[in-house]
């Protein structure tokens, strides 16, 4: 008997600073019952025990170690896709026995597991599915779910199966209401929901002090009866300003960190090239979520409007003021795919905005009409769950006019002076181990700008500094310009489009990003001059110049001297990087 166990992958989301280990921990459950009960426990040893290689920060200060649980990592379970059959069958068993597993290793007491989360598709709805025999299978899964030994909050969000996949006929058709009598009627976490919707939010307290807030999203939200879950994913606009007014603003502090669950992947369909979506088309563009979400975490409004695909009169209004904003933004939690993934989804010119997507619990099969990802049938026979630790007490200050490596150190000491011994200090940036006390930044700020530094709050202008500091890099270690052009350089640091950090740049500090990099690499030039240890074809040659007369070129242009001109000074000025 064959048993496939999957290798562990490791993925950070650098964005938010935050560590997030995405787990395909292992095929837990075979084809068949022959399968001995051995194989499970195997695979249960194996999986605490690489757990518990990450299940607390490293990064974490020395007090917080000394605190016991303050160091621990956010765990989550996530589970996607189960598709109970109508009928009991073989396969039937396969799909309890799976979920009946995941469910019991969230609760063992060595996993130490925060939350387990299921993203819809919890039934398998075709031609032949009578109303009676879906409910029943949702009521199934909802009993084992929510069954008295699942002690941990668990949250889950419906898929298009729950749903009206097939006809709109009333004898197969699928309300809200039935799939909330179904699904949430008793669960055992406290939530936040508007009446009867099968949208709400959650608040799970951390370790740490911190708080990991739920957003679960309905895609199956139908205003009207004149399309199907199969074919589209929908958002009404009840539920969108739920979103924007309640469930990212109402009550969240500093200390919150937001996970979004949603069944559909965040991706536009496209028939050129392999997409999550896997058939299915959202009614309104897939950008509507990401685009309130860069809103969200660029402290900025946003006023949009989405059009419907199948009645251009239908619209969504996206109006939303988050300039007051509190939390930051983790990940998305999908499924629908019927594989593990980690991936970006979001717009144009956004920071980055992660999906991560659980295995099939279902078994696999083969000529799946649905899916545009090839679906191994062992591969997806052997699925079960998939775990994420995260660790969220990381915050990110922004500092202005840092660019030495003496900058560093006198950034370090003062936070270590009063008290924070900061995860990293890098140019521009300050890690520390959590939120800080407002005292605590009140005199940290006071100090930083005693010694001409200063905390940056605005999100446009902590990309602009990140635009400065990453040219004063790139200018600074030529051997950055030997791998990727500037361009590319600063998209991977600001985790954003080079064309809309150039617009950015240009509007706030009336110069290009291209005549910013100039003058700093001819200070630069100046600085080797004043030195007077190289030549002007040593220094034309390490700063690769492809030779001496474009260097000079460059050098008289900006300074109206030559370089041999300016060596000969008595008294050379050179300026200081954060003035240029």
């Amino acid at each position: 008997m064959h048993i496939k166990q999957f290798e562990i992958q490791m993925k950070i989301l650098h964005q938010h600073k935050i560590i997030s280990f995405l787990f395909c921990l292992f095929y837990c459950v075979a084809c068949n019952s022959e399968i001995p009960e051995e194989y499970f426990i195997e695979n249960i040893q194996n999986t605490l025990s690489n757990l518990n290689q990450i299940m607390y920060s490293t990064t974490a200060s020395t007090n917080s170690l000394k605190t016991g649980k303050a160091n621990e990592r956010f765990k989550i379970v996530h589970i996607s896709d189960i598709h109970l059959p109508r009928t009991s069958t073989q396969e039937d068993n396969i799909c309890l026995r799976n979920l009946k597993e995941a469910i019991q290793f969230a609760n063992l007491n060595d996993s130490k597991i925060n939350a387990i989360v299921a993203t819809g598709d919890y039934i398998s709805n075709n031609e032949k599915t009578n109303r009676q025999n879906v409910m029943a299978n949702l009521k199934l899964f909802q009993s084992i779910f929510f069954d008295s030994s699942n002690t941990i909050p668990a949250f889950l969000c419906t898929g298009n199966h729950d749903t009206n996949m097939l006809t709109l006929d009333s004898t197969f058709y699928l309300s809200k209401e039935d799939i909330h009598q179904c699904l949430f009627s008793n669960p055992n976490y406290p939530y936040k929901q508007v009446g009867t919707e099968n949208y709400y939010y959650a608040d799970v307290n951390e370790a740490n002090g911190n708080i990991i807030r739920f957003i679960v999203l309905d895609v199956t939200d139908q205003a009207q009866f004149n399309y199907n879950s199969h074919h589209f994913s929908c958002m009404t606009q009840k539920q969108v300003d739920w979103f924007i007014q309640t469930a990212l603003q109402k009550d969240i502090t500093d200390k919150h960190s937001i996970i979004i669950l949603i069944h559909h992947p965040l991706q536009e369909y496209s028939k050129n090239q392999e997409t999550y979506m896997c058939g299915g088309l959202h009614l309104y563009k897939a950008s509507l979520i990401p685009s309130i979400i860069d809103a969200f975490q660029q402290r900025t409004s946003i006023y949009q409007t989405y059009k419907s695909t199948t009645s251009p009169t239908s619209i969504i209004h996206v109006k939303g003021d988050f300039t007051k904003a509190k939390g930051e933004f983790i990940c998305y939690l999908g499924g629908h795919a019927h594989t593990h993934g980690n991936f970006n989804v979001g717009i144009e010119g956004s920071a980055k905005q992660i999906m991560l997507l659980a295995n099939t619990l279902s078994p696999g099969f083969q000529n799946n009409n649905y899916g545009y990802i090839d679906r191994d049938v062992d591969h997806n026979k052997y699925n079960s769950f998939s775990i994420y630790s995260i660790d969220t007490k990381e915050k990110k200050i922004y500092i202005k006019n840092m660019v030495c490596r003496r900058c560093i150190m006198t950034v370090s000491d003062i936070f270590v002076n009063n008290g924070v011994t900061p995860v990293s200090v890098n140019l521009g940036t300050v890690v520390v181990p959590g939120a800080l006390a407002e005292e605590t930044k009140r005199k940290i700020r006071h100090e930083l700008e005693e010694y001409g530094f200063e905390v940056i709050d605005d999100k446009r202008m902590r990309v602009i500094e990140q635009i400065r500091v990453g040219v004063i890099e790139y200018v600074r270690h030529p051997e950055y310009q030997e791998k990727a052009k500037l361009s590319a350089y600063l998209q991977d640091v600001c985790h954003k489009e080079y064309s809309a950090l150039s617009k950015l740049f240009t509007e706030m500090r009336g110069i290009s990003i291209e005549k910013y990099y100039l003058a700093q690499r001819i200070e630069l030039v100046k600085e080797l001059l004043a030195y007077d240890e190289m030549t002007v074809s040593e220094i034309a040659d390490k700063l690769r110049y492809s030779s001496v007369a474009h260097l000079s070129a460059q050098f008289k242009a900006q300074t109206g001297l030559s370089p041999t001109q300016f060596k000969e000074m008595k008294e050379h000025r050179l300026r200081p990087l954060d003035e240029i």
